[in-house]
């Protein structure tokens, strides 16, 4: 009886060896096949990158051909055609010889290829009849030269061997860099070739070389150091310099210099540098092809020794023992980790504690005795309104998993914040049995996010009190603004009231005297327009001049400063725009203005200058204004705190210290632009650079 009991799980387990034994058979010749497989795509990926070269160049030279109205290039595109057509023959003899043992869904992908090929025909033909534009039989060569190289990204994605992956993927991306590379070659030579060159075409030049980058940052993850060395070495040639030099000028979109470019020099620096790839992508390949095969030889060996080692079950069985044993193991470290650092517990349907992990007990305080048989509301915080919970309720009856953030209460008062995932627990018949909660804690996330809360109401007070500073500032310049005009409109009245008064006022003096009122008047309203212009909100970026900017800003406080004795210049070297917030740029020019102002009166400085300068522009991107007066400058050992919050240098302390610190945050925050300071031999000089 023992001896029927022992035999029956004996047959039962060979029985189940015998199965495996048969499925890893299976699973190693299928890899073995596979290799196979891969090293005939491998073969195929080689042949077809061998055309698209010779593509590449047919491309170049077709470009090159119409863009010179057939004047160039004829006598070397026909030599070409025929290398093309070389490499043609040669893939498709090829594929014939190994057609039968390839998988099917290769070989579909063949017969794709080939109708790509015949496509290369129909864009000969329209070249030949220039029939087409040279921009345009770049797009359809490369468009072709895409599909040929689109069989290789399959391959690389098909077999999921890691090295030859990675390889793989390598030799596809040096593929296409190379591909752009020659796209680049085409394009350079139709632009060098256009007399009607626009930016459109040097930025599609540009996306080119972008492109090529891409795929070399691509490739140099990717690919093994041997190879990577040579690479670099041979990006660091003279042959590879010259090329560059020829992109820089053609990214200069200097016409001139562009159009002085010898094309066929330039065509033959590119092409050896292309030829140069091609010798690298034949390395590769290679090296890929070598490893494969050590592969395939490892594959075979594999699948020997494997028959061999599967006569004996008992190497089998005491492996499944020696994975079950290892399974149980990490299962239990697994579990062991989860209770120390994963907050979790379970509950019946009414929410009575069944189990709690000991994450759960360190941060809420009580044991797992405190909590078993506990309803689990003994965590729940006052905070926390009922509404929540009866949507968690709501939610998890259903059969549905609830999340959201949970204030929690611990044991000695303190609080908690979890981010929470309560599920259903189901029975063998469905039925819902008890729920599982599993919380994340985010206590010092919450934490932080209360605190960028509160700073942003207190920048928001900040920005509000320099409001208030600023608008004081300006009610000042109003009334300078229009002491001037109330005057003259007082003065004009009297004098319509005196000759009133003495019977002499006649129709004609009316009309002159009415007319002097009117013309102050509407003074005063322009006054008005630029005050409430100046304050305008506006968050509508413009296209404005500098010029613009500044005499605006003048507009407002140029006769306070004549009514100080303040000399006021303006040098404009540049008519120089950018596209910037108006209004806000205004704001900042007038506080800096009001500061040199505010310096220049305090130090009581003889013939007190201010000078607003826009210099020549140096930096296409870049527009500088510059501020300056002849204070004597900031003080040595405060100059790097000007721009601090509540920091001020005004003598007299009546300063909000606002001032140069919202001037600095709309600058470079709303503007993303730059404001500094420095001092030159004669006062302070504020820069404010601006993006064109």
């Amino acid at each position: 009886m023992k001896k029927q009991e022992f035999l029956l799980p004996t047959i039962i387990i060979t029985f189940i060896v015998m199965i495996l034994t048969a499925n890893l058979f299976y699973i190693k010749y299928n890899n073995y096949k596979s290799l196979s497989n891969l090293e005939h795509s491998i073969n195929i990926s080689i042949k077809l990158s061998n055309l698209v070269h010779e593509v590449q160049k047919e491309r170049g030279m077709s470009s090159g051909y119409l863009g010179s109205n057939a004047t160039k290039f004829q006598s070397e595109l026909a030599e070409q055609r025929k290398l093309t057509d070389q490499k043609i023959n040669e893939y498709k003899k090829f594929t014939q010889n190994i057609k039968h043992t390839l998988p099917k869904d290769v070989i579909d992908t063949l017969n794709v290829v080939n109708t790509y090929i015949k496509e290369l025909f129909i864009v000969r033909k329209k070249v030949d009849q220039q029939s087409i534009s040279a921009k345009k039989s770049i797009e359809q060569y490369s468009q072709i030269n895409d599909k040929l190289l689109s069989p290789m990204v399959s391959i690389a994605k098909k077999y999921k061997l890691p090295i030859l992956s990675t390889y793989m993927i390598a030799y596809t991306n040096f593929l296409y860099a190379k591909e752009q590379a020659g796209i680049e070659r085409a394009f350079g030579t139709c632009i060098i070739l256009d007399h009607n060159l626009t930016q459109n075409d040097i930025n599609q030049y540009n996306g080119i070389i972008i492109r090529q980058d891409t795929y070399y940052k691509v490739f140099m993850q990717y690919a093994s150091k041997n190879f990577l060395t040579k690479y670099q070495n041979l990006n660091n040639t003279q042959l590879f310099k010259d090329v560059q030099y020829y992109r820089d000028i053609i990214l200069s979109a200097n016409i001139d210099k562009i159009n002085s470019i010898d094309v066929k020099d330039w065509f033959s620096k590119i092409t050896k540098k292309i030829n140069k790839l091609e010798e690298m992508e034949n390395f590769l390949s290679q090296e890929i092809l070598i490893l494969t095969q050590d592969k395939i030889n490892i594959a075979w060996t594999s699948l020997l020794q494997f028959i061999i080692y599967s006569i004996t079950g008992l190497i089998i069985i005491l492996l499944i023992l020696y994975f079950i044993i290892n399974l149980i193991s990490r299962k239990a470290k697994l579990e062991d980790m989860v209770d120390k650092h994963i907050i979790v517990s379970t509950t019946t349907t009414k929410g009575v504690i069944t189990d709690a992990s000991s994450a759960f007990c360190e941060i809420s305080g009580y044991s797992k005795e405190e909590l078993i048989g506990r309803p689990h509301n003994i965590i729940r915080h006052p905070d926390m309104p009922k509404s929540a919970f009866k949507d968690m309720w709501d939610t998890i009856k259903q059969g549905k998993v609830w999340n959201g953030v949970v204030k929690n209460l611990k044991k000695d008062g303190g609080y908690y914040i979890v981010d929470a995932y309560i599920e259903p627990i189901f029975g063998r018949k469905g039925k819902i049995t008890g729920y599982i909660a599993i919380r994340h804690n985010i206590t010092d996330r919450e934490h932080l996010k209360e605190q960028m809360r509160q700073n942003a109401i207190q920048h928001q007070h900040m920005v509000h009190q320099s409001r208030l500073a600023q608008m004081g500032e300006m009610i000042s310049m109003i009334a300078h603004q229009w002491r001037q005009p109330l005057t003259a409109i007082s003065a004009t009245s009297s004098t319509i009231q005196l000759r009133a008064n003495m019977d002499k006022l006649d129709k004609h003096t009316v009309i002159k005297l009415s007319a002097k009122i009117n013309k102050y008047v509407e003074h005063l309203s322009t006054t008005i327009d630029d005050f409430r212009n100046f304050f305008k909100h506006n968050k509508t970026k413009q296209k404005i001049s500098l010029e613009e900017i500044i005499n605006s800003t003048l507009d407002i406080i140029q006769i306070s400063l004549e009514n100080k004795n303040i000399s006021l210049k303006t040098i404009i070297n540049d008519n120089i725009e950018c596209n910037t917030y108006a209004n806000e740029v205004k704001q900042v020019l007038l506080n800096i203005i009001k500061n040199a102002e505010d310096v220049l009166l305090e130090t009581k400085t003889k013939n007190p200058t201010i000078i607003i300068e826009v210099p020549k522009a140096t930096n296409p991107n870049i527009a500088s204004i510059y501020i300056k007066d002849n204070a004597g400058g900031v003080p040595d050992d405060i100059i790097e705190k000007i721009f601090d919050p509540y920091f001020s240098t005004k003598l007299n302390k009546d300063g909000t210290g606002l001032g140069l610190y919202m001037s600095k945050t709309i600058i470079e925050q709303n503007c993303k632009g730059k404001l500094t300071v420095h001092n030159d031999n004669q006062g302070a000089v504020f820069t404010i650079e601006l993006p064109r």
